[in-house]
């Protein structure tokens, strides 16, 4: 069974009694409170059982499986958010192959303009990290990355595509091994900012403020 970690926001302002009801089988942290809603932090090896039309969770397991449930309306006072990172490799010999054919010449180029791309070229492999969050761009660019995938294919081209599939499981595409130069993903990071604070939990940690949160 997958251990997951996850920010859980309630429109109960009393904390106490959250934890109360869930520290048995849980570790679980009261983060803040924002008018009348609180934001936690937990871990444990399932979801926590809570009203949905009274909460909002996001969670990631050790995975980088993500998951959303609840009432998403709840996420912007603490700006909470799922992020991820997805991308490609390529060699570069291989890119310019793509470049020079229009269909993935113009692919190749959506997928570079993304906001949060960051391309890095390192012993003649393109790497290319997106970082982004999940909504209508995010769906937009995954199936960018797809399409790319299945033109490599047809071409015979060596790649690399780290993506999500539909059902939010990290999925990687293509035949090329990752060759450590360049992290391109499939990573997912549950993150909230509000005030001065800062949660981000990812596959393995929780932190908070710059810091491992600690139960």
């Amino acid at each position: 069974m997958a251990f997951l970690r996850a920010a859980l926001i309630t429109k109960s302002t009393d904390g106490s009694s959250v934890i109360a009801n869930f520290n048995e089988n849980y570790n679980i942290r009261l983060l803040g409170e924002l008018g009348d809603l609180s934001l936690f932090a937990y871990e444990g090896r399932s979801q926590i059982d809570i009203d949905e039309q009274e909460s909002l969770t996001l969670l990631v397991d050790d995975e980088d499986h993500y998951y959303i449930s609840g009432d998403s309306e709840l996420a912007a006072s603490f700006n909470a958010r799922i992020e991820f990172t997805i991308g490609y490799c390529l060699s570069a010999s291989n890119k310019n192959i793509l470049a020079n054919n229009a269909p993935t010449q113009r692919l190749l180029n959506e997928i570079d303009a993304f906001i949060g791309s960051d391309i890095q070229e390192e012993d003649g492999y393109v790497n290319c990290q997106i970082r982004i969050s999940a909504g209508p761009q995010a769906e937009s660019l995954l199936l960018k990355l797809g399409n790319l995938s299945d033109f490599c294919h047809e071409l015979g081209i060596e790649h690399r595509v780290a993506t999500f599939d539909d059902d939010c499981y990290p999925k990687v595409l293509g035949s090329l091994e990752d060759l450590g130069y360049y992290w391109i993903g499939p990573s997912a990071y549950v993150m909230a900012n509000y005030n001065e604070d800062e949660l981000i939990v990812n596959a393995s940690e929780i932190f908070y403020n710059g810091n491992s949160l600690f139960f």
